[in-house]
Order: C-alpha cells, then structure tokens, then sequence
C-alpha cells in the first residue's frame, strides 16, 4: 500500500529568518541572565535580602528543619 506525503519547507530554514532567529536567541540567552544579576544586585543594594541574611545566622535555629524551610523560602524567592 502506498501513501503519498508532502513536505512543506519549514521557514526557519531560510537564512535570513534563521539569522534573525539566531540573533534572537543569543540577545536573550545575553539580556536575561543580566536582568536576573540586576535584580539581585538592586535587591541587594535596597536590604531585600537582609531578613533571611538574619535567618541564616547560625544561632537561630535549633533545628535543621527550620534551616531547611527558610533556605526553601529564600529559593523559592529567588527563582520566581
């Protein structure tokens, strides 16, 4: 039994729309971890972080779950 398929070309595969993509892609893979270090660098700089920098000090928790839930919480802030 025979079928018949066509194939249509794909657009990416023109070498200005893959250039273009290309540039796209590596201005992003660039701009967003900057944004990111932005970000943490302003934060940083405004005392954001200061509360679980006070958290972290070793003699507030008697327990390692406590230690745990914050360091969940921190990163939970951190890679929202």
């Amino acid at each position: 039994m025979r079928t018949s398929t066509t194939t249509v070309p794909c657009p990416l595969w023109q070498p200005e729309r893959r250039r273009r993509g290309q540039v796209m892609d590596t201005t992003f893979k660039v701009l967003i971890p900057l944004a990111v270090l932005a970000a943490l660098a302003i934060g940083l700089e405004l005392g954001a972080f200061d509360v679980y920098r006070h958290l972290f000090d070793a003699k507030r928790y008697h327990t390692p779950l406590l230690a745990l839930g914050s360091g969940y919480g921190l990163a939970f802030l951190v890679f929202q």
